[in-house]
């Protein structure tokens, strides 16, 4: 082999070793760029899913806020509603109790409470509370019965019926009292629970 071709082989090799070489280099430059690109990518990605997180959570907690105040919202007038609907239904009650006080069924209810409570009335001292316009009709029962009981006009009365007082003890047999039980009744077993 001649010195040309011995630099020339040398050459060669050097030059096959550099471009080995210089393979290697780019390729870990290229696994290492890539290595940190990823790294990166992830880091934003982490960054804007922790971002995207907050930005749900405060959402949800906005949307909580605004459903819970709607729902308050709704209850108020749901409740507002049922109470209306309530007024209504017993004030159309209390109309027609009004009426009943006018016909002979009352006169027939207010009997029934007498006799009901005869031995109260004739037992003692007891004075019977009633309505200005039920003072005759009362007096003429009572003495239909021979009962001589106190009577006093009761202005809290409004619908009709009866009031015993006797020895510290009141029992209320008004039409008032019933109508009051029956709508308290009414709002705790209409279906109209809220909670």
């Amino acid at each position: 082999m001649t010195t040309q071709q011995k630099v020339s082989a040398i050459e060669q090799a050097v030059m096959s070793d550099v471009a080995r070489k210089a393979a290697d280099i780019r390729k870990r430059a290229d696994e290492s760029f890539a290595a940190e690109m990823a790294a990166a990518e992830n880091e934003i990605r982490a960054s804007e899913k922790i971002k995207a997180e907050r930005g749900i959570a405060n959402i949800d907690a906005d949307t909580s806020r605004e459903l819970s105040r709607r729902i308050l919202e709704a209850r108020r007038q749901l409740i507002s509603r049922r109470d209306s609907l309530a007024d209504g239904v017993f004030e159309e009650i209390s109309g027609r109790l009004v009426e009943f006080t006018k016909t002979s069924g009352y006169r027939s209810y207010l009997k029934d409470i007498i006799e009901r409570n005869r031995k109260i009335l004739t037992g003692g001292r007891c004075l019977l509370l009633l309505r200005e316009e039920d003072a005759g009709t009362v007096s003429e029962l009572l003495s239909d019965f021979g009962i001589s009981a106190e009577t006093a006009i009761e202005p809290g009365i409004l619908l009709g019926g009866l009031r015993i007082s006797f020895s510290g003890r009141l029992i209320d047999e008004t039409l008032d009292e019933k109508l009051n039980v029956e709508r308290k009744a009414f709002a705790a077993g209409s279906g109209f629970v809220i909670d």
